[in-house]
């Protein structure tokens, strides 16, 4: 009974937060990121040693300045999980490999994809050093807390580190159409998979990102049984910071 309870007051927060950001939607358009097209900028997501970056799809006209974002961001791969309306060469150019794991919008993602999903991830930062747990789960709060101002902001992942910090500490981009579905349920399920529960995963990234993950996206993360695989060490010895731009 809880755990259905949880998820109707999580589902019915989502619909209340869809139609908040459909009605306030114009009063962004200044603060995008993406020219104009009406969608969020991009969006960080901070968890003990991961570090998520929620972004919509750019096209031909952004690229360069979206490769401009992720250089900034020291991002090493991108993830599309929507088709592909733009052209790689690049982001490959720009020495930032990109892999294509598209899957239908409004659906989980099926096991293939989360199993290359948590590879790369594990891939890419299983031997760097990371933050402690205690540290970690204190800018989790903080950055709970500024979540409002963060959303749409493009200078948000020092969140209290230094800029030399950030740009040493590798990146993996993802992204969908908006950013509001597919690619938060990725992020959502690599949080699970570090050991948070679902609802918090859910909590955080909406705090981010308003109106993010769908009603038939939730019951999904509700029942997802992780193999908690990017909980790398046990104890606190264990050190290690991620950053996925999605």
């Amino acid at each position: 009974m809880t755990a259905n309870t949880n998820v109707g007051n999580i589902a019915n927060q989502s619909s209340q937060q869809q139609q908040h950001h459909h009605h306030h939607h114009h009063h962004h358009n200044n603060l995008i990121l993406s020219g104009g097209s009406g969608r969020c900028g991009p969006s960080l997501i901070k968890y003990r040693n991961l570090r998520f970056l929620i972004t919509d799809k750019p096209t031909d006209a952004t690229l360069n300045q979206y490769v401009e974002e992720l250089q900034r961001r020291n991002v090493t791969d991108v993830v599309r999980v929507c088709e592909s309306t733009y052209s790689s060469q690049r982001l490959e150019n720009a020495g930032i490999k990109c892999h294509d794991w598209a899957f239908d919008d409004g659906t989980p993602p099926p096991s293939k994809i989360i199993e290359h999903w948590l590879s790369l991830i594990i891939d890419r930062f299983k031997d760097l050093p990371q933050c402690s747990k205690s540290d970690s789960n204190r800018k989790a709060s903080t950055f709970h807390n500024t979540a409002p101002s963060s959303s749409n902001s493009a200078n948000d992942d020092d969140d209290g580190s230094s800029s030399n910090n950030v740009n040493q500490i590798p990146c993996i981009a993802v992204h969908c159409v908006a950013g509001l579905g597919r690619a938060p349920v990725l992020v959502a399920i690599a949080l699970i998979e570090a050991g948070l529960k679902y609802e918090d995963a859910v909590e955080m990234i909406r705090a981010a990102r308003r109106g993010a993950i769908n009603a038939k996206q939730l019951d999904y993360l509700s029942e997802y049984k992780p193999k908690k695989v990017l909980i790398f060490n046990k104890g606190s010895s264990s050190k290690r910071k991620f950053c996925c731009i999605i």
